[in-house]
């Protein structure tokens, strides 16, 4: 469509400004199909731009006056035995800090304007309870200081420990405080809830774990994993909440059989201290009869004695069927940080938590481990008692932190912030032929020096992985000759602005809230950042829209594939996107009407345009005052404002009476118009408002006439 028209509306000329259907564009001039920047706007089925739908609470925690609930971390979900879907959450919470006596344990010092030191005295508190205030203090986790003038949560830094103390500042005046105030320590949960009509159903599955990490998940044999590099690794069977242990057989000298439901075993001295934690009265292990598993035994006794090595005799509740060659128990794996599939085997990356602004310790910071058996959960160990691993620094010459992998197109990425790795394959184990020939068909492929910026941000197309880097948001896709190929401009439109949302990135909290999704229903994706989160539409070319409010609000998003329904929260609520008939509304938490933004490039007149009017085609299912600002001669600071208010109830056309002035002026009784008159060889402009309800743009129209050629 030309973008200036002849014989609009009686005037002689328009400059027409239809709605942006390429989306974003931060670079594009003279081409109007393309936008500077829209808010809250998508692209539906006609070309035209509407405003986002809202969103509305489904699940908020019920008052409990033993915690103060805080932010959801992570959405996941779970297919039940029903073929139900059960929505898990990672949700943050303040609790009463143990063991202290707030009026005595106490002090609160001065160290600057605005920065005070908080000591809590331990030194009469037992080993176990300052273990535990030991796990609970540590570096920028929240406090909530609860008093009666007023209370607020801020971060800690500057944690000190010792046997009588614990140390820490904050960023407030020690005018603040009260004389006496209640201290509350941040710590996690994990609940689940079915969506219904009731907002309070959330159930406890697990509490006390930590609040400062990155939590990954995968559903698997029909059990959901949960790791965040911390705190040891759960599973949910649909049922409860258990950390994950595999089976472990004992290294053992020698087994003894003394009666139908008694053995004795001889092992080094070095086990003891694992053994006696592991083969306690009550524990369920598993006899291994020469290569049989026997069912599931309860240990009813046991004795440990010491020499040159150590002696267990144990009793079990049930009789043995055959003859006891060696036990299983289960023991602990390592606090993985990341789980995934590859060709039917759990691969895991090494314990330890996810940073911004450092890498984790190098014995641990490119180690993969991989499940001795296939298919399994619960099968870690080996014969050896090990878990078998592959050290992927010796396939980089980066100093590098690996923060998750994946299966592509029948590649395994080995992501780290900054490279991946490609491999090929998918038995991990070695077979040797006695000759140093190994058979494995696990094997690097090549590295790439463009890495993942955090584990939370990719998601998996057909054709086509989207992920963030330094760089931007980048894309990996394959070439006609089956090569994997990095396109570090798949999103160079809006690359500018995700750059500036990085660059804006300071602390190691807003780095973890980073995050991404997939909603196939709505036929987009979304990365979400501090202050934006950018929608790539799945339509066309592709069109990039950025959604603010609860979308930016959002530490998490989930694609439940059962009810289609994307979910999102803010401020400890859960909440749909309300889209669908059920639901459907223009407000987000139904209360919150929805703000809209396009702001178009710079556009360049051949003729010095003299301007008369403008008029708006629009559709709108409530009234609605749309404000037009709009920009001349490359000069910011040289605009003019107008403002067109919409009647325009269940039509594309304004109905308003041509002789009431509330509304703005129908000619023709076909598009809202106002008189703006100015001067200008090049434009730019501002449409803005806030929805209520439905809100859909066509276009706007400048009409007047040229004057005169330019003259070069």
């Amino acid at each position: 469509m030309s973008k200036v028209i002849s014989n609009f509306q009686g005037r002689e000329n328009a400059v027409v400004f239809k709605a942006a259907s390429n989306g974003v564009n931060s670079n594009s001039i003279d081409n109007l199909s393309y936008a500077k920047y829209i808010q809250n706007m998508i692209l539906n089925e006609d070309n035209n731009l509407s405003v986002r739908n809202g969103t509305k609470i489904v699940v908020s925690q019920k008052v409990d006056s033993n915690f103060i609930f805080n932010d959801q971390l992570k959405l996941m979900n779970y297919i039940n035995f029903n073929g139900n879907s059960e929505i898990i959450t990672y949700q943050t919470y303040f609790i009463k800090t143990p063991y202290i006596n707030f009026q005595t344990n106490i002090a609160v010092t001065r160290v600057a304007d605005n920065l005070t030191q908080i000591a809590i005295s331990i030194r009469n508190l037992d080993t176990n309870q300052k273990a535990i205030l030991y796990k609970y203090f540590f570096e920028n986790i929240y406090v909530f200081i609860e008093q009666e003038s007023y209370s607020d949560k801020c971060e800690i830094f500057d944690v000190e420990q010792n046997n009588d103390d614990i140390l820490f500042k904050v960023n407030l005046d020690t005018s603040f405080f009260d004389d006496q105030f209640i201290l509350w320590i941040e710590r996690a949960g994990i609940y689940k809830f079915i969506d219904s009509n009731t907002v309070d159903n959330l159930t406890i599955l697990g509490l006390d774990f930590n609040p400062n990490v990155i939590i990954s998940y995968i559903n698997y044999q029909r059990y959901l994993i949960i790791c965040n590099g911390i705190d040891p690794v759960q599973y949910y069977d649909g049922f409860d909440l258990k950390e994950l242990k595999s089976d472990y057989q004992i290294t053992q000298t020698s087994i003894t059989k003394t009666s139908n439901n008694t053995l004795s075993l001889v092992v080094d001295l070095l086990y003891e201290a694992e053994l006696r934690e592991n083969l306690v009265i009550n524990n369920i292990v598993k006899v291994v009869s020469g290569l049989k598993l026997e069912t599931p035994n309860k240990i009813t006794n046991v004795v440990f004695t010491l020499s040159t090595s150590l002696k267990i005799d144990l009793t079990f509740k049930d009789n043995f069927i055959g003859n006891p060659t060696n036990i299983l128990y289960l023991k602990s794996i390592p606090s993985f940080s990341y789980i995934n599939i590859i060709n039917d085997r759990l691969f895991a990356l090494d314990s330890g938590g996810s940073f911004y602004k450092k890498f984790r310790s190098p014995d641990k910071s490119m180690m993969v481990y991989y499940c001795e058996k296939r298919k399994s959960i619960f099968n870690w160990y080996n014969q050896k008692g090990i878990i078998e691993s592959i050290n992927l620094a010796s396939n980089s010459n980066k100093i590098d932190d690996l923060q998750c992998f994946n299966t592509y197109q029948g590649r395994i990425l080995f992501w780290g912030k900054e490279s991946v790795q490609i491999w090929i394959g998918n038995d991990p184990t070695v077979i040797n032929d006695g000759q140093n020939i190994e058979f494995g068909d696990f094997r690097w492929q090549k590295t790439e020096p463009v890495g993942i910026f955090s584990k939370n941000m990719f998601v998996e197309l057909p054709n086509v992985f989207i992920f963030l880097s330094k760089f931007g948001i980048c894309s990996l896709k394959i070439d006609g000759f089956n090569n994997l190929n990095i396109d570090l401009f798949f999103a160079d439109n809006v690359n500018s602005y995700i750059r500036k949302q990085l660059e804006n990135l300071t602390t190691e909290r807003e780095y973890r809230n980073l995050n991404c999704f997939v909603y196939p229903y709505g036929g987009f994706i979304g990365f979400r950042f501090i202050h934006n989160c950018y929608i790539y539409q799945l339509k066309g070319q592709g069109f990039w829209t950025i959604f603010t409010q609860n979308f930016s609000d959002s530490k998490t998003f989930l694609y439940d594939s059962v009810s289609k329904n994307l979910y999102l929260a803010n401020k400890g609520n859960i909440l749909v996107y309300c889209d669908k008939l059920k639901y459907k509304n223009y407000m987000d938490m139904e209360n919150n009407p929805i703000p809209f933004n396009l702001y178009y490039n710079w556009f360049n007149i051949t003729t010095t345009w003299y301007n008369e009017n403008i008029y708006l085609s629009c559709q709108s299912s409530e009234d609605i005052l749309v404000k037009i600002k709009v920009y001349l001669n490359y000069d910011m600071s040289d605009y003019q404002l107008t403002e067109i208010k919409v009647n325009q109830i269940d039509s594309k056309f304004d109905i308003s009476r041509f002789d009431i002035d509330e509304y703005s002026n129908n000619e023709k009784a076909i598009y809202p118009q106002e008189t703006l008159r100015f001067h200008t060889d090049s434009i730019s402009l501002k449409i803005n408002g806030v929805a209520y309800k439905e809100f859909i743009f066509d276009s706007l129209y400048l009409s007047g006439g040229i004057n005169i050629e330019k003259k070069n």
